[in-house]
């Protein structure tokens, strides 16, 4: 399976994204085209992975990441993730 379009969700408690642990790692590489981040987020997380879920349905994703917040991503895990797929599918 060859994954072309990714789509990348978290949600946050924050009023920021910027403020929270992982938008700091992520800004080593770009995923303003793939990742999505849910602000002030007071609904139970499972709403707004359906709504996410939907939302990357409406895009034609080929891949849904789910990320909390709070991880540290060191490297873009999109070229790995399509690696993996190719090989293992």
């Amino acid at each position: 399976m060859e994954l072309k379009k990714v789509y990348g969700f978290s949600a946050t408690q924050k009023e920021n994204f910027r403020d929270t642990i992982l938008s700091k790692s992520l800004d080593t590489f770009d995923t303003s085209a793939w990742f999505n981040f849910y602000t002030q987020n007071k609904e139970p997380l499972a709403k707004v992975y359906n709504e996410a879920i939907e939302a990357a349905l409406e895009k034609d994703a080929d891949a849904l990441i789910f990320v909390h917040d709070d991880v540290v991503l060191e490297h873009d895990p999109v070229p790995k993730l399509k690696t993996l797929f190719e090989k293992y599918d």
